[in-house]
């Protein structure tokens, strides 16, 4: 008989116990009922038990049918996981593969109709759990972001960190990086002067201006920095334009300061937040309100190139000038709307043809490609 060992320590929750205690509990428990028997270890470290996207937990119920594995020990029921709906397929699971369970803590017997009663209570506690402690979570995040307060992540390109001490804790805030606040200046004046990524984007390239790591700026980047009202000197036409986006606007402006924004490209909050920030802003309101309607013009007369599918040779053929991938892509042409593809050089594709020269390959014409 094989045996699993299965544990799992969130991200979020660093006080529970740890993977190697875990591992260490469950093999006491196996070698104690389960003397000489071989255990098979999966761990996932950095995972949530809300589903059951996780990368060793995949493999283990794979390898059940493989493996013929016929037992699994957890330290924990919530190690398993914290959906009440994932614990019943689960236990659905093992028993069409005669798969015995048992967490070392409360010990369950699921062979008796008590002793899945029980679990299935746990795991509805467990579940609750879960979501209570997300909903604090999401609760605090409101409140530090209603204050202004930048919650973490890297300094955006233009400002740098500075440390102070409030109320016996220490506190990062933003100020204005000497360094780096000309190349966004830079990337302001010129869109505003072309009108056009992709024209800023090889300026930079050609006087080898380069983004917040160091890199290359890309169109992305250089879209990003356009948009991100940390840049912008707080005003009650900048409010206004917010608000016209749904994002809840706290604050006053003081066309000094800028704004954090939270929650733009996730589901924490209902609604996107931007609150007027202790920081500098360095682009004067007028200025970047101008720079949203040019994006938004852009945006609507721009026509999108067909995007999220793959080719045969996506990732396998490369460019013969630079060694990138090759990349996919796809247009229509204006009078029979006809759809073409075609590989392009990954670097010229995010740079221009200032980063490559390679000619775009059609992907339909297998000759080109071989």
């Amino acid at each position: 008989m094989n045996i699993a060992i299965y544990v799992r320590q969130s991200k979020f929750n660093i006080q529970s116990e740890s993977i190697e205690n875990q591992i260490s509990i469950c093999k006491d428990y196996c070698n104690k009922h389960f003397p000489n028997l071989q255990i098979h270890i999966y761990k996932d470290e950095g995972y949530s038990g809300k589903n059951t996207l996780r990368p060793d937990f995949q493999k283990m119920l794979n390898d059940i049918p493989i493996k013929q594995i016929q037992f699994i020990v957890t330290y924990k029921l919530d190690r398993l996981c914290r959906s009440t709906k994932d614990f019943v397929e689960l236990v659905s699971m093992f028993e069409s593969y005669g798969v015995n369970f048992t967490s070392v803590k409360e010990n369950f017997d699921l062979n008796s109709p008590t002793g899945k009663m029980i679990a299935l209570m746990y795991s509805m506690f467990s579940e609750l759990e879960r979501n209570s402690i997300q909903e604090r979570i999401c609760d605090n995040m409101y409140e530090s972001a209603k204050s202004g307060r930048r919650l973490g992540g890297p300094a955006p390109l233009g400002y740098k960190y500075l440390k102070v001490e409030e109320d016996g804790k220490s506190k990062s805030y933003l100020q204005v990086d000497d360094n780096s606040i000309s190349t966004v200046k830079y990337i302001y004046d010129n869109f505003l002067k072309f009108k056009s990524l992709t024209q800023v984007r090889n300026l930079a390239l050609k006087n080898k201006i380069l983004g917040p790591k160091g890199n290359t700026l890309d169109i992305s980047t250089i879209s990003n920095i356009l948009r991100n009202p940390i840049y912008v000197k707080s005003s009650s036409d900048v409010v206004d334009f917010l608000k016209s986006e749904n994002i809840d606007v706290f604050g006053i402006p003081d066309n000094k300061s800028g704004f954090v924004t939270y929650g733009k490209n996730s589901n924490i909050f209902d609604k996107p937040i931007s609150t007027v920030s202790k920081h500098p802003g360095i682009i004067d309101g007028d200025m970047w309100l101008k720079v949203q309607s040019i994006l938004k013009e852009n945006e609507n007369k721009a026509p999108r190139q067909g995007t999220g599918r793959t080719a045969l040779l996506s990732g396998i053929l490369k460019c013969k000038i630079c060694g990138s991938n090759m990349r996919i892509s796809y247009k229509k042409s204006k009078p029979t709307n006809k759809e073409s593809s075609y590989y392009i050089c990954g670097k010229k594709k995010s740079h221009g043809k200032i980063a490559c020269s390679c000619s775009n390959l059609s992907a339909r014409d297998r000759k080109s490609v071989v």
